[in-house]
């Protein structure tokens, strides 16, 4: 008789698990750096020990940072990575969600929506350089950007289904805009990967590259946005809505 895999057999499947407890957690969980004379901030997720999942101060920090950049006119262009190779980002940290009471929980997907809202509805591009995995909510994170620029190891997936879960973050509405309606319902309901290559081929990744140099896009890109005025440059409006759907128009059909 076939079993089903339980516990952490579960993540065995997935190459990735929540990381053990008792590694120290770096200062700051989130960092930003402003380059090219403060025109571009680069945001790194910053848990590389934990694949980069996502805590509550965590999303707080990158909702403050983005909320940051909002209001800075110098800033042109916004990109963000994940620290190390391995991962972009595997989405919450299901370790730190075990502990909490349902109250907990439901108060931190709140504010993990206030992160995913302040991301889309930002006006100005910006670019998620993928290295490593993206899963979970670091699939939605980089599915809200304008462009992605993936790492030759990177990969993308929906795994919540595979381990009991729904994915919250949006992708049952943006990953059907993103790709074919057949490819983006397969990713959600078998928790099926795609990698780089394919999501090139697809037209939902912008480019790949060799792995460990993606976390800047490439240099005419950077330039011309950079260059922009910023007015025209606003992903909301004109253009951009054509193009992408605005973010307050997705947000609407979630």
């Amino acid at each position: 008789m076939a079993t089903t895999p339980t516990g952490t057999d579960r993540w065995k499947v997935l190459d990735f698990g929540p990381p053990p407890s008792d590694l120290a957690e770096p200062d700051q969980p989130v960092l930003v750096e402003y380059v090219a004379g403060e025109r571009v901030a680069r945001i790194t997720l910053n848990r590389p020990h934990a694949d980069n999942a996502i805590t509550t101060e965590m999303g707080a920090r990158l909702t403050e940072i983005l909320e940051t950049i909002a209001v800075r006119p110098t800033i042109r262009v916004a990109v963000i990575t994940g620290a190390g190779d391995r991962a972009f980002s595997v989405g919450s940290d299901l370790r730190q969600r075990k502990d909490m009471t349902k109250e907990d929980w439901l108060r931190q997907r709140q504010d993990f929506d206030r992160t995913l809202y302040t991301l889309r509805q930002l006006r100005k591009p910006i670019f998620a350089a993928v290295n490593g995995v993206a899963y979970g909510g670091g699939s939605e994170i980089a599915q809200s950007t304008d462009f992605i620029i993936a790492s030759e190891n990177a990969t993308f997936g929906q795994p919540e289904s595979m381990i009991g879960l729904a994915a919250g973050g949006g992708s049952p509405a943006l990953l059907p805009r993103l790709l074919p309606p057949g490819k983006a319902l397969q990713m959600l309901m078998t928790g099926d990967q795609i990698s780089a290559q394919e999501a090139y081929r697809l037209g939902w990744s912008t480019t790949f590259t060799p792995r460990g140099s993606s976390w800047m896009p490439p240099s005419g890109s950077r330039r011309r946005s950079r260059a922009t005025p910023p007015r025209p440059c606003r992903r909301s409006s004109g253009p951009f809505a054509w193009a992408r759907g605005s973010r307050s128009s997705r947000r609407s059909r979630s």
